[in-house]
């Protein structure tokens, strides 16, 4: 079914062919969140979920329908990446501050941000629902996250990084075609950061190691492949596990003869040697920590002063190194290696190798990337606030995304959307119990230990 003509623009349009019914007269809350208390206090997170010009595409979308909204936003949640409260406010938002959330005078329909929970968050009234990267591979009991799961008055949380699969299919030539659209938006900007970081570090007839063909491998090595780079590289090696994948990037690099394929899982140690760059993208959605690709003894085979950087180092890394800590004994699980441990590991080599694994690159450039972030969003807000107008409610449009069966082509664009967003569903609540959907969640085993030393009942989806 051909729905490029119907689609087009960062909102879908509002109409009865795009699976849009009337819901004139109806009335939702949308409250944007902060991610300030991401990360530590002297690197906490600059960015935000949607700017006030998209808030303002999205508040005039729901008038275009109809529908009555209220829309706020948390005091200060823009100001990292630029747009301050009074911008939010000439956009039609209420700026509220978090003290004051219990009180807030119309219960949200939607909450969003664009990283996982926090602590704050378990304030807000009403049964919401939530969406925002999660990034349970870091998963720990005293995080703002744990608290926000456990004591949350949410009735659905949807990990944008899993959320996608659908609605891509049906996206106009000027927007990229991505299985998973808001994970992607992010690991554009992380791939083109990296392959600048290694760009620094390159003399002549250079060797380039990407370790994994995806949005972020490519986007790197379209970093590399710049005139000023280009000179100055001998081979840019792509490791990449997929058959299938191979053979579309042989396709697509076959006008570059410095770019070489190599399907593999595992780094040998024939890919490094005499490499002056190596990054690392490998993701792998659902499947716990990433999976490691490279043992840090191998990068003894880089040239002195080369330059090393882990896209993944959010979820574990690609990179084993020999650690002694003792398994779990609720979870049989090591503990996740961290970047410092990686770093100090490297140090030892004594071949002066700079080791970048930022665990949100996306970060130094917040303004950009969160306009890149919205214009992936917009179109999941909107259909999840226009599922609340039309069903009555939260609750009713979780039920109604639950309900829906995956089909391999969708009827229309908000049936994508849907599709989309059940894919991506991490939390729900139904009866007493917590579901967990492990597809989704990394360490799934952990959260429901911790749920369940909290009072909560976890039971699987």
């Amino acid at each position: 079914m051909d729905q490029d003509k119907t689609y087009a623009g960062i909102l879908p349009v509002p109409s009865v062919e795009n699976g849009f019914c009337e819901v004139a007269g109806r009335e939702v809350t949308f409250l944007l969140g902060t991610d300030v208390h991401i990360g530590e206090p002297e690197t906490c997170e600059q960015r935000v979920a949607i700017t006030p010009d998209q808030m303002g595409l999205l508040k005039n979308w729901l008038k275009e329908l109809g529908v009555n909204s209220h829309f706020y936003v948390v005091a200060g949640a823009g100001n990292g990446a630029g747009f301050s409260d009074a911008k939010y406010g000439e956009a039609g938002a209420t700026i509220i501050e978090e003290a004051d959330l219990p009180g807030i005078n119309h219960q949200p329909d939607l909450v969003h941000a664009l990283k996982e929970s926090t602590a704050y968050e378990a304030q807000i009234p009403g049964s919401f629902i939530r969406i925002g990267a999660l990034h349970s591979g870091d998963f720990r009991p005293d995080t703002g996250l744990a608290e926000f799961v456990a004591r949350g008055s949410y009735c659905g949380i949807f990990d944008g990084s899993a959320v996608g699969g659908f609605a891509y299919r049906l996206e106009t030539e000027t927007r990229p075609k991505y299985p998973v659209p808001l994970r992607s938006s992010m690991s554009v900007y992380a791939g083109k950061l990296a392959g600048l970081d290694v760009s620094e570090h390159l003399d002549v007839d250079e060797k380039v190691v990407v370790s994994g063909g995806g949005i972020a491998g490519t986007s790197a090595v379209s970093v590399l492949l710049e005139e000023k780079n280009l000179s100055r590289i001998r081979e840019i090696l792509i490791l990449e596990k997929s058959t299938h994948r191979c053979e579309a990037l042989r396709e697509f690099y076959a006008a570059f003869p410095k770019v070489r394929i190599k399907q593999c899982g595992l780094v040998e140690d024939e890919d490094l040697e005499g490499a002056k760059g190596f990054i690392l993208t490998i993701f792998l959605q659902g499947s716990g920590a990433t999976p490691k690709v490279a043992d840090v003894s191998q990068l003894r085979l880089m040239r002195e002063n080369s330059a090393i950087v882990d896209v993944a180092i959010d979820e574990g890394g690609g990179i084993s190194i020999p650690k002694e800590e003792q398994v779990d004994p609720v979870t049989g699980q090591r503990p996740l290696i961290t970047a410092d441990d990686v770093r100090e590991a490297i140090a030892k080599l004594g071949k002066n190798l700079a080791y970048t694994a930022d665990n949100h690159m996306p970060r130094r450039q917040p303004k950009l990337a969160s306009v890149e972030h919205g214009e992936t969003a917009l179109m999941y807000l909107a259909a999840l606030l226009y599922l609340a107008a039309k069903e009555g409610g939260p609750q009713a449009a979780m039920k109604h995304i639950m309900d829906q069966d995956y089909i391999e082509n969708p009827k229309n664009i908000l049936h994508a959307l849907v599709l989309d967003l059940k894919h991506g569903l991490a939390f729900s609540r139904q009866d007493n119990a917590m579901v967990l959907y492990r597809h989704v969640l990394k360490k799934s085993d952990n959260i429901a230990a911790y749920l369940r030393e909290q009072g909560v009942t976890p039971v699987f989806g």
